[in-house]
């Protein structure tokens, strides 16, 4: 302590910061990170909702573009498909994740597999690696059977469902290769219905992390209605 000459007054000689100071300093640090990490926080719930809305859009383009299209059939004089064959373009990769808009030119019996021209593909995008989409319907939390694991079309679409008499007939697919790296198909038909009379198909996405932040969203699809749920 230091006296002043004036003896009626005196001061300290400060050397460094107070506790108090300190204290403020790391606060006001603390907020500064805490901002930070909300506004990423923010900007990865912002990127991930826009890749699911993306998702959300090619099907229900895809849902439009089923109504354009008019393709060939060739059944041999059959009026009901029990399997359907399809062969995918060359320029469709075999790994991945990612969305595919595939035209359907033909449809085939699988006795006439070797058509090579049955898929066109209109359009490729890639997933984003945090993203995670399966086939799980959300009312059980287990899987549909809406796996494509061969060029042949599951079973979930199979049956009196591709009934091509009177019917409309399938004309274009939303082709979704997973994490898993399964295939996922979404297959509409001439009048823009799902290629199956009764079942709702469902499409879960979720990210990776499975931070509570982000909401898992399921897109269901049954007959001309596709709807968007967040769970």
């Amino acid at each position: 302590m230091k006296i002043n000459k004036n003896k009626n007054t005196f001061y300290f000689a400060k050397n460094g910061f107070t506790l108090i100071e300190m204290l403020v300093v790391i606060a006001i640090i603390v907020i500064v990170i805490g901002a930070g990490i909300g506004m990423l926080s923010n900007r990865k719930n912002y990127e991930y909702k826009a890749e699911v809305d993306k998702i959300y859009k090619l099907i229900t383009d895809a849902q439009a573009n089923a109504t354009k299209s008019s393709p060939v059939i060739t059944i041999n004089n059959t009026t009901l498909l029990t399997s359907i064959g399809f062969s995918f373009p060359t320029n469709l990769p075999n790994n991945g994740n990612y969305v595919a808009l595939l035209k359907i030119n033909k449809i085939i019996s699988t006795n006439n597999a070797s058509i090579n021209d049955s898929l066109t593909l209109e359009y490729f995008e890639n997933i984003r690696r945090e993203l995670i989409i399966d086939n799980i319907d959300p009312r059980n939390n287990s899987p549909q059977n809406v796996v494509m694991t061969t060029n042949n079309l599951p079973s979930f679409y199979q049956g009196n469902t591709l009934f091509v008499g009177n019917n409309y007939p399938i004309s274009y697919m939303v082709l979704i290769r997973n994490n898993n790296n399964r295939r996922i198909p979404i297959v509409f038909r001439t009048n823009g219905s799902l290629a199956h009379s009764t079942q709702e198909l469902y499409v879960q996405i979720r990210h990776l992390s499975n931070n509570r932040r982000f909401r898992i969203y399921y897109i269901g699809i049954t007959g001309n209605n596709i709807k968007k749920y967040v769970r």
